[in-house]
């Protein structure tokens, strides 16, 4: 699922640009998708994934997410340095 995720925001066929306000959309669908597969008992232990496995799974979609959050010129400048 999260390879699915990471697909669409980096399909270069979309004519969408990005917003920094996106990004706290799409934390926020993030959040949702690792509760869904990391569902826990009544007393905490893991019933679907662990924490681990989903954090290994959603860390390229998590450092994507940190990217599309910093503005453009950020990378620019370091470059031009």
């Amino acid at each position: 699922a999260g390879a699915a995720f990471e697909a669409v925001l980096l399909d270069p066929s979309s004519v969408r640009d990005y917003a920094l306000d996106d990004v706290t959309v799409f934390s926020h669908d993030l959040r949702l998708m690792q509760d869904f597969f990391v569902a826990e008992n009544e007393v905490g232990e893991p019933q679907g994934v662990t924490h681990v496995e989903a954090e290994e799974c959603l860390a390229s979609l998590k450092l994507l997410l940190g990217i599309l959050d910093t503005r453009s010129e950020v990378p620019v400048e370091l470059i031009a340095r």
